[in-house]
């Protein structure tokens, strides 16, 4: 009652992270109907006004007010859906709903603040369900997997009728949509989906390893919906994993503990929690358990960690030891509190009686020592903060140019195994004095509970244990890459979880293969520090100075076959040549799933479809150096995709006669187009712009007027003189960069005529109960992963007044900030275009240097064109040239940034 009508003073503090995708929307579960009256201090706070209730002057029947005042005022006109009359309206003039995002120790906090009272009737509830009605039907549907929604309504011996959840489900159309979600949620298969109508628990409870063992060894499904899957393998890998930590003869470093990581794209629904351990036998990292998780918060992860915890309690025996419930992961608060949780349980059964005797009081602080106890046998991914560290150098707002040597030193002295506490203090004060633009990044970093994971000279980790774990959660995350590879990844639940089944009987029997000599493992590789070596500087006892080692590593030459591209062919391919080159560097950026997964979705005669075969095999032969003719089967393969490629712009879509010009930058537009390619293939490099529609029932459409709506990625974002002038005029004090730019960016319609919120039509609701016309709310722009940027304007020759040198600057990397959630789509430089003096060239990345490409330029020898280091002369030289191009790359894993239409005219 409370929790679906609050009234007066109530405050609740959540953990973000514990919450869904919409974590407002979540926390703010309740009956009443709010809208958002958005952030009147100008601050974090998002106020949410009641709307009262709608009283009919008639036969006195409420009425559920809209939330949005223009579906208010038709629900008045309108009046009384029973007999017609009058509504009246009863406003609700004090309550408020205050929610503001605090960040704290172990993450973001939610803060939920309702203030005021209702001195009104209560509305009708909507169709929407609270937590506990969700819940409870969820629980009616898992138990009665076969019953019509008629008959879960009505109620069985087995049930509880549906109008005693909520008076919402009375409604048939409104039961039927709420039991059919609830199935999909829990992957229940009925009769309308599958000949034999059964549940999916008795799918997974009947599936069984090749041995007759089931896969399938615990279930939760009320609450915190939780599936444990492990086989007797899995198991016996955890125990020898166990049993050679503890041997005499086990001395290699980094292949010890238990590595933690969820895959969250593996299901549909929900996260795969998967622990590893190493297995000297076959040389790999290996699942022991995987566990589906609901949800995210620390009550989803107790029972994976509790499992196996407690499992390697009883199979240790007398030989336990607290280390054997090390853990490395990434930074999860949620992952961490349910660690700490299990750990002090696990500990406590070891104290066997002793800890009954004590009382309640002392019971307490003793399970309170032992949770914080617990940060002494966990480990935060080194990786995850080099990259962090990374991302944060490479951004010259924050780090200059000439400043980075002083940053890379103090992170080498926070990151150093041997760095006392009193250098670390002063490393990090000197980075807080030093670089004030990055005092929030700090500040997430200097909280304890991170500190203790992520440097050796905050942290509880005795010394030994840090060297027996690995600093890195890429083994877990290696696995995740293995499982996706092998089994594909968006699973429903049962699917997947027979996927998985498949996988692990696949390890199994690799693992038997090598046991019965069929095959040897390439054993432990060293470990990549020597155990006891300390790091010696030029004067000792001083905090330590890597300028030389810095520099050493940045001199390191990168090989010849990496620096090798197209050779510039009379009468000219310039404008070709450049734009292969940048988008060349950029698809190395890309994983080797993300480019498989892509190439997967092209047709076989696309051009796509040749240029990433062109580009594997070029990547290949850039791996062949012991060839020798290495450089001479590059040059061949050079030769080859440039004249095929010529062949498409020439003789397929005739955008150019040989000899002539043409921008060095659309021309991939009709590459990408080539073929028709899948929606999905087309989005990895266009912009793709969702028309959100919200109707009065909450219900949420995307681009459903099809004649306005922008229906397809836009393959190559153009930069329009008219939003940099925005640009120019929000910061005038400052350089102009693409983050500025696209977070004023102007979706166009279909036609590319108009924008998009100004010509975008209220279409129909797309949910099938509902009738309603949804107006437009916002706009969700999807970020490609290869994002293409024109300075030339829209007229593809170059020689003509549209190609103009704009005002933007371009940085080696940048983020779009989403004003909905604050999350960030990083993107990270491929190259830039350059034309001048009738000649297109370019600046590409390789391996985190800048290397100039001229395709005239040729090696004497061989038909090729080097890339070019960096000179002052070739930097003066790009100053006298206009930037024709820009391509970036996506590293994030977000890649959509929703903006309603509030937020979107004040940006624009």
């Amino acid at each position: 009652e409370k929790e679906d009508w609050p009234d007066g003073d109530v405050i609740k503090e959540v953990l973000v992270e514990s919450l869904g995708a919409k974590p407002k929307q979540e926390l703010n579960n309740n009956k009443w109907v709010w809208n958002s009256i958005g952030y009147p201090q100008r601050d974090r706070t998002e106020v949410r006004a009641c709307q009262g209730v709608f009283i009919c002057s008639g036969c006195r029947r409420p009425c559920r007010p809209a939330v949005k005042a223009p579906s208010q005022r038709e629900q008045l006109r309108k009046g009384c859906g029973s007999c017609g009359s009058a509504l009246i309206v009863h406003e609700c003039k004090d309550a408020r709903v205050y929610m503001t995002v605090i960040p704290g120790e172990e993450g973001d906090v939610l803060r939920w603040e309702h203030r005021g009272k209702h001195a009104h009737p209560r509305p009708p509830p909507s169709g929407r369900l609270s937590h506990a009605e969700q819940a409870a039907l969820d629980l009616q549907v898992l138990k009665n997997p076969s019953a019509t929604a008629h008959q879960l309504r009505t109620g069985t011996l087995n049930s509880t009728p549906l109008h005693a959840i909520s008076p919402s489900l009375v409604k048939p159309s409104a039961a039927r949509y709420q039991i059919e979600k609830s199935r999909a949620l829990q992957g229940i298969i009925t009769a309308s989906t599958s000949k034999g109508g059964f549940s999916f628990i008795d799918s997974l409870t009947d599936l069984k390893d090749k041995h007759g063992n089931p896969f399938m060894i615990s279930a939760t499904l009320v609450g915190e919906k939780v599936l444990m899957f492990q086989t007797p393998f899995m198991r016996d890998a955890l125990v020898e994993s166990i049993n050679e930590w503890t041997s005499d003869d086990s001395h290699s470093e980094g292949r010890h503990g238990l590595v933690t990581d969820g895959n969250h794209s593996f299901f549909r629904e929900g996260v795969l929690l998967v622990t590893c351990v190493f297995l000297t036998k076959t040389a790999t990292w290996t699942p022991v358990l995987l566990t589906w998780i609901g949800g995210q918060n620390t009550e989803h992860h107790q029972p994976h960690f509790r499992h196996i915890f407690r499992f390697i309690l009883e199979k240790a025996g007398k030989n336990f030891e607290k280390k054997f419930l090390a853990n490395v992961m990434d930074f999860s608060a949620a992952q961490r509190k349910a660690h700490a949780i299990e750990y002090a349980e696990v500990i406590i059964k070891t104290m066997g009686p002793l800890f009954g005797t004590l009382d309640k009081k002392a019971q307490k602080a003793q399970r309170e020592a032992l949770i914080e106890e617990a940060s002494a046998y966990l480990l935060g991914c080194d990786v995850h903060f080099r990259k962090s560290v990374v991302r944060i150098r490479d951004t010259a707002a924050l780090i200059p140019t000439a400043l980075i040597p002083k940053f890379t030193d103090a992170i080498a002295i926070l990151t150093s195994m041997d760095t006392t506490e009193l250098q670390f203090d002063a490393a990090f004060a000197s980075l807080e004095a030093d670089f004030p633009a990055i005092s929030g990044w700090l500040k997430w970093w200097a909280q304890p509970w991170v500190m203790s994971m992520a440097f050796p000279a905050k942290s509880r980790v005795a010394s030994q244990l840090r060297l027996d774990v690995p600093r890195t959660s890429n083994p877990v995350e290696h696995q995740h890459s293995l499982i996706n590879h092998a089994c594909g990844y968006g699973h429903d639940l049962v699917a997947g979880v027979t996927a998985l089944l498949k996988h692990i009987e696949e390890r199994e029997a690799q693992y038997r293969a090598i046991e019965g000599g069929v095959y040897d493992a390439t054993g432990p590789r060293a470990p990549s520090r020597k155990k006891g070596k300390k790091s010696t500087y030029e004067n000792d006892g001083r905090a330590p100075d890597t300028a030389e080692r810095l520099k050493a590593a940045a001199s390191a030459r990168v090989p010849a076959l990496q620096l090798m591209s197209y050779k510039w062919l009379a009468p000219n391919t310039c404008f070709l040549d450049a734009s292969l080159e940048v988008w060349f560097r950029g698809w190395m950026l890309w994983s080797e799933f993300e480019q498989n997964h892509l190439r997967e979705k092209l047709p076989a005669d696309s051009f796509l479809s040749f240029l990433t075969s062109h580009y594997r095999r070029r990547a290949e032969k850039m791996l062949n150096t012991d060839s020798p003719n290495s450089k001479g089967d590059m040059a061949q393969e050079l030769a080859l995709g440039q004249g095929k490629a010529m062949s498409y712009v020439i003789d397929k879509w005739k955008r150019v006669l040989p000899g002539e010009y043409y921008c060095a930058v659309s021309w991939l537009h009709w590459g990408i187009k080539d073929g028709d390619p899948c929606l999905e293939a087309q989005a990895h490099f266009g912009v793709h712009h969702h028309v959100v529609r919200h109707c009065s029932k909450g219900h949420i459409s995307f681009n459903a007027h099809p004649e306005t709506d922008p229906m397809l990625p836009t393959p190559i974002t153009t930069i329009e003189l008219a939003v940099t002038s925005i640009v120019g005029e929000l910061y005038p004090d400052d350089p102009a960069t693409p983050a500025q730019y696209l977070t004023h960016y102007l979706p166009r319609n279909a036609g590319s005529t108009s924008l998009v919120h100004e010509t975008c039509l209220a279409a129909r609701c797309t949910h099938p109960e509902c009738t309603d016309v949804a107006p437009v709310t916002g706009i969700r722009f999807s970020w490609p992963k290869m994002l293409t940027l024109n300075t030339s304007g829209a007229v593809a020759l170059p020689d003509q007044p549209t190609l103009y040198p704009t005002r933007l600057t371009w940085p080696e990397a940048f983020s779009i900030i989403d004003p909905v959630d604050y999350q960030k789509v990083e993107y990270q430089m491929a190259g830039l275009v350059y034309f001048g003096g009738q000649h297109y060239t370019a600046d590409v990345r390789v391996e985190g240097k800048t290397y100039h490409y001229n395709s005239i330029f040729k090696d004497r020898k061989i038909e090729y064109s080097p890339l070019q280091s960096m000179t002052k002369k070739v930097q003066q030289s790009n100053l006298k040239r206009n930037p024709a191009g820009a391509v970036y790359v996506r590293t994030s894993r977000k890649s959509t940034v929703c903006m309603n239409l509030i937020c979107f005219f004040i940006l624009h």
